[in-house]
């Protein structure tokens, strides 16, 4: 949902590949992959702890998710920023050119809320669980 309360649909379905990075929490990571997959997606994961991914692969019927390099945040064609640090903040905000206003809203985040950057576009997106994944992930938080 964005800041009115409406609607907000990430175009993430592309006929050529589409980089996204989520610097954020694991819940909102772990949803977007189901719902992306859930629409016949092909997903690919890099991730700092791939254990943490275990349930929902095999939940999803899937293969072992195999951890690569992480891209940086201005290579990515879509980033999200979840709560982080005031330093962490400013040195995204200088990497992806977010205005101050941003940069100083990014540490006081609550959880489950998203800041999405693209070439054109920047929004902050609330993402409110389905019962199915609330049953499989819990509820959202940014720290696990």
């Amino acid at each position: 949902m964005d800041t009115q309360g409406q609607p907000v649909v990430l175009g993430l379905s592309r006929p050529t590949p589409y980089d996204v990075v989520l610097i954020g929490g694991l819940w909102t990571a772990q949803v977007l992959v189901l719902r992306a997959a859930a629409t016949g997606a092909r997903v690919a994961v890099e991730a700092g702890r791939p254990q943490a991914w275990t349930q929902m692969v095999h939940a999803r019927g899937g293969g072992p998710v195999a951890p690569r390099l992480a891209r940086q945040a201005r290579q990515a064609r879509l980033v999200g920023v979840q709560r982080v640090s005031p330093d962490e903040a400013a040195e995204l905000g200088r990497a992806m050119g977010l205005h101050r206003p941003d940069v100083d809203a990014l540490p006081t985040l609550v959880d489950g809320v998203t800041l999405w950057r693209s070439d054109r576009d920047r929004q902050y997106v609330t993402t409110q669980p389905t019962d199915a994944e609330v049953g499989l992930l819990g509820t959202p938080r940014r720290m696990d």
